[in-house]
């Protein structure tokens, strides 16, 4: 057996650790702390298919570093790891070896006004969606491929505003991977976007605007540019009470490529105008109606828009809203409820974009918070405020992570979830509900994905720790009227025990099963792991 590093992940190492050293040159006196460890485990398997049965084993070695850098003024976090794995068996004898790392940081070039950060991230994951619970670094590899994406953005916010607030963001990404669904099986996007929101000043009383404007341009190596222009406007002005006067407008133009795509539509565009009423009783309580004007190309479609929010108490919050787009109708929906120790989410939207696009979108709402680099649910606290703001070595995290798949199309993309979670002395749970309905624009295919998620975690005594991941999902994907499915059972029982103060000892016992209507695609897998984990 041997284990050797690859220079290019060695290279991908220090540039992503000198971002981070580079941030004291920026803010002095800040704090920069390093956590290592490393990890060595041991796993048998037994592979269930269409073709037969087959026994395998592997054992890898993974180190591990987090870097966090605090200060007034920037905050940097950096997470390396870097798995060798040898296996063997009945398919013969294998070696691998994979790095993922992520990187992001805030400098605050000028306090509440000029913000820089950068992000960067590398991981392995399989192209098509489906495969993501069943492909890992131990089985089906070679549907793992490497993906990366670049972000730098410059947030500018005007301070306390008198009449006319402001603020704008600058944004340039890149996205690559090396494995996509697409003939091409490469990606390749840079991602360039500008945005500008306008809004009312603390003097202005009887009279409340909000102006906002946005061009992306995705550049695709393997197809012509993606570009979007967005435009949205209301102006409301007060007229009894709590009652104002509105009129809105909005403008959305989508330019895919030249050729005819989604209903025959060579541009997806469409605006929309319209006038009606708010009632806000307060700033965290209002209900508008309007009637609207929707315009398409030569169609225009009359219909009654709904725009409401409302806080019933601190802890519980409904936000709706109803209109038409170039699709039809469209719905947003966001509802939050928080006790002490347990909390409801719910989420519902709808957009027009691409893989490499939300990539670069950082998911900012979580109901649990966990330390930077961890991979531990058992680590992960419930937050107690809706509005907390995340402190220094933290993130939250995705605990079902179910994506597109991996490809240069554009997407309109409907996402709705429901996530509840518990948090009370010894136990913590996590249950995830998530529906989402992606059409790819220029294939003609849809997927629809529906999953349950639970995570769990019970601390049984002071050194040991029990975790139960489970998910299960379905996947039906219609091409031309020819529809497949895919049903996916993932579950991971573990058990963790304290040592000594940096020693711990895991066992896990992984149980995996898909059911579809592609025989060749039918897979059982069962694995149990012993590992040694080491913290420096």
């Amino acid at each position: 057996m041997h284990f050797n590093g690859s220079l290019s992940s060695l290279t991908t190492f220090r540039l992503a650790l000198l971002s981070v050293g580079c941030l004291p040159l920026i803010a002095e006196g800040g704090e920069l702390t390093f956590n290592k460890s490393v990890g060595s485990s041991a796993s048998i398997y037994q592979t269930s298919r269409d073709s037969g049965e087959t026994d395998g084993y592997a054992v890898t070695v993974k180190p591990k570093l987090v870097s966090i850098y605090s200060s007034n003024r920037a905050y940097g976090a950096f997470t390396v790891d870097h798995s060798q794995i040898q296996q063997g068996g009945d398919l013969g004898s294998s070696y691998q070896n994979y790095t993922n790392y992520s990187l992001n940081s805030v400098t605050n070039l000028i306090e509440n006004v000029l913000r820089l950060s950068f992000n960067a991230q590398q991981r392995y994951r399989a192209a098509n969606q489906s495969d993501n619970l069943v492909s890992d670094q131990l089985l089906f590899q070679d549907n793992l491929g490497k993906t990366t994406n670049y972000t730098a953005s410059l947030d500018f916010t005007s301070p306390n505003p008198t009449y006319v607030g402001w603020n704008w963001q600058a944004l340039y990404g890149k996205t690559t991977a090396d494995k996509t669904t697409s003939a091409t099986n490469r990606l390749d996007s840079t991602n360039k976007s500008v945005s500008l929101n306008l809004f009312d000043g603390k003097e202005l009383n009887r009279v409340d605007f909000s102006l906002s404007g946005q061009f992306a341009n995705t550049t695709r190596a393997n197809s012509q540019d993606f570009k979007t222009t967005l435009l949205n406007g209301n102006v409301r002005f007060g007229l009894i009470g709590d009652i104002s006067f509105m009129v809105l407008g909005s403008d959305s133009e989508y330019q895919i490529n030249d050729e005819v795509v989604s209903n025959n539509q060579r541009y997806i565009n469409s605006s929309s105008y319209g006038a009606g009423l708010r009632w806000s009783p307060s700033d965290v309580r209002y209900i508008e109606v309007t009637y609207n004007n929707l315009e398409q190309d030569n169609l225009i479609t009359k219909y009654v828009g709904l725009n409401a929010n409302w806080a019933f108490t601190q802890r519980t919050n409904l936000g709706l809203s109803y209109g038409k787009r170039f699709y039809g109708d469209t719905y947003s929906a966001d509802f939050s409820y928080n006790l002490k120790s347990f909390r409801t989410a719910l989420s519902y939207s709808e957009s027009v974009t691409s893989f490499s696009r939300l990539s670069y979108s950082i998911e900012s709402v979580g109901l649990f918070v966990c330390p930077v680099g961890s991979a531990e649910f058992a680590e992960c606290f419930q937050v107690e405020d809706l509005s907390y703001v995340l402190q220094p070595g933290e993130e939250f995290r995705s605990l079902n992570d179910l994506s597109t798949d991996v490809t240069d199309e554009v997407i309109l993309n409907k996402v709705g979830q429901l996530s509840f979670g518990y948090d009370k002395r010894k136990l913590k749970v996590s249950v995830n509900l998530r529906s989402s309905e992606i059409e790819y624009l220029e294939s003609q295919r849809v997927q629809n994905i529906d999953s349950i998620g639970l995570n769990l975690a019970y601390q049984l005594s002071k050194r040991i720790g029990l975790a139960l991941v489970t998910t299960l999902s379905t996947r039906e994907t219609n091409l031309n009227d020819t529809r497949g499915n895919d049903d996916t059972l993932s579950m991971t029982a573990s058990m963790n025990r304290k040592l000594s103060k940096n020693a711990t000892l895991n066992t896990s016992f992984r149980y995996v099963d898909r059911d579809s209507d592609n025989n060749a695609r039918d897979v059982t897998d069962k694995r149990i792991t012993v590992g040694l984990n080491y913290t420096f």
